[in-house]
């Protein structure tokens, strides 16, 4: 069963009073959160920060980490921290380590995203299909941003309306192929034009001779 903050157990003021007397840390944690979050906890919100450490059994300093991202993304509400932290514990995230390396890998996921949308001149919030594909590149793929840039290049000079799932597919097929270098898709390129290019010399003479036969 996921275990869900809003689901904790009521907290009276005297449970409250008691705790900050005698833990430490949610002393510590409400004296952050009020700071970090630029408000005097009432009642109930001091109620909600106890059971990030009482009922969810979250870390303090785990809970500060995300206090800590959700205010600097200006998420100052505790009932988005009440969201991430939930989803932290379910997904085992318990440790500072783990937490540190969460936020790591989001920040590289984000940097990459912002990346191949400034090489469209995206504004907007991604699709899902178009997360998906970005996604497919980074993990799947792990293209150099050398490769990145020749796909967008090509998909540009190829398609009137060039968008990530035309990119996608180039990318895919050069995954297929196992290019890996600029060289490898030029090498490519002029090995498939040769050759296409020698099917259909040879298919002209082969129509050719096929004609003087009929003819004789």
């Amino acid at each position: 069963k996921v275990i869900d903050a809003d689901e904790a157990p009521f907290y009276s003021s005297a449970d409250l009073a008691g705790a900050a007397s005698t833990q430490p840390d949610f002393k510590n944690l409400v004296a952050f959160a009020e700071q970090r979050l630029e408000k005097v906890m009432n009642t109930s919100e001091l109620a909600r920060l106890y059971s990030f450490l009482d009922y969810l059994k979250m870390p303090l300093d785990v809970v500060i980490l995300v206090i800590e991202d959700c205010a600097a993304r200006d998420k100052k509400s505790l009932r988005y921290i009440t969201k991430v932290l939930t989803s932290f514990q379910d997904e085992g995230i318990d440790s500072f380590e783990k937490a540190e390396a969460y936020f790591l890998a989001r920040s590289e996921c984000q940097s990459y995203e912002n990346k191949i949308k400034n090489l469209f001149g995206i504004t907007r919030k991604l699709t899902k299909p178009e997360e998906e594909c970005i996604a497919t590149w980074r993990t799947s793929f792990d293209f150099s941003d050398e490769m990145l840039d020749l796909a967008y290049e090509k998909t540009v000079s190829a398609a009137k309306n060039p968008t990530i799932k035309y990119m996608h597919k180039i990318l895919e097929n050069w995954n297929a192929a196992g290019f890996t270098t600029p060289s490898d898709v030029e090498g490519g390129s002029s090995t498939k034009a040769t050759a296409e290019k020698s099917y259909d010399v040879d298919d002209f003479f082969e129509s050719a001779v096929s004609k003087g036969r009929k003819k004789v």
